[in-house]
């Protein structure tokens, strides 16, 4: 597969979307197939978005779980959000998911970045580098929780139970998809804006710096925000690896379901995740709306 892509990939001039030459993307027209598309969208964004939402914050309301009904919102409270906030280990939880996600997030939106510009700026070593990087797409996160974890026990670096063994294990999960994202935004720029830069006098990494990171930068953004959303919500390797000094959110919501089976204010607490997440997604999207100069 990986062969097939380079295969794939190799002209990368065909990519190549993004010129000096007054780019504008045409909207493709779907005219008969705009309602049909319109129904099909929508209808996904219900089933799979609107109602699990909703039916999440009306299990969080509730004292104990019930299906919805009308005669049940007499009975609904903010009694397990309440609980929620005066559980003593929340705090810390919250305090390591959000230091993890957002080093995670940066660490992997640099690296995936100099992987990609590696890939398609550099020689062979970084085409190799970037190929390599595929393989960890077919390790599962129990399989690569289980080696990190296998590592650092060994390993004389003192990381193992610790917020930073969670950190190193999510940064190379999500690098080789963060890499590929960055790629696609790089293999669309024409290469004539990097030559009237060097014409100009300007060094490669002067060109880097005002060429190309400007125009990737949304993608980068975006990058950042995908890792970071996904670092939030990432089960398996964060309970593979937690103790109680590095526990996170998820790993408190898992505690709440499987030992207790409270699944009130687990609810309430993936309301309160979803939150997070939402609050995130609006701040770097407001971000990527406002222009470059």
């Amino acid at each position: 597969m990986i062969a097939v892509y380079r295969r794939q990939t190799r002209e990368s001039h065909r990519f190549q979307v993004v010129s000096g030459k007054g780019y504008r993307a045409t909207p493709v027209r779907l005219g008969r197939w705009k309602i049909p598309a319109t129904a099909g969208v929508t209808l996904y964004v219900l089933l799979a978005i609107v109602v699990p939402i909703l039916t999440l914050v009306w299990t969080s309301l509730t004292p104990f779980l019930q299906p919805v009904s009308l005669s049940s919102i007499g009975d609904l409270s903010f009694t397990n959000y309440g609980a929620i906030f005066t559980n003593p280990a929340l705090s810390q939880a919250v305090l390591n998911t959000l230091v993890i996600s957002v080093v995670t997030a940066t660490a992997t939106a640099v690296l995936a970045l100099w992987l990609a510009l590696a890939a398609t700026r550099g020689g062979r070593f970084g085409r190799w580098l970037f190929d390599l990087s595929f393989l960890v797409f077919a390790i599962p996160s129990v399989v690569l929780g289980v080696s990190v974890l296998f590592l650092y026990l060994f390993v004389p670096i003192p990381v193992y139970g610790t917020i930073w063994i969670i950190i190193i294990a999510l940064t190379t999960r999500y690098i080789p998809r963060g890499s590929r994202m960055i790629q696609t935004a790089l293999l669309q720029l024409d290469n004539g804006l990097e030559e009237v830069g060097r014409v100009s006098g300007a060094s490669s990494a002067t060109v880097v710096r005002r060429v190309v990171l400007p125009l990737v930068a949304p993608t980068v953004s975006r990058t950042w925000l995908w890792v970071f959303a996904n670092a939030l919500g990432e089960l398996p390797i964060a309970l593979l690896l937690s103790s109680s000094d590095n526990r996170t959110i998820v790993v408190l919501l898992w505690d709440m379901i499987g030992e207790s089976a409270n699944y009130p204010e687990a609810s309430a607490l993936a309301v309160l995740l979803l939150a997070l997440t939402a609050v995130s997604v609006w701040w770097v999207n407001r971000r990527g709306a406002q222009p470059t100069h």
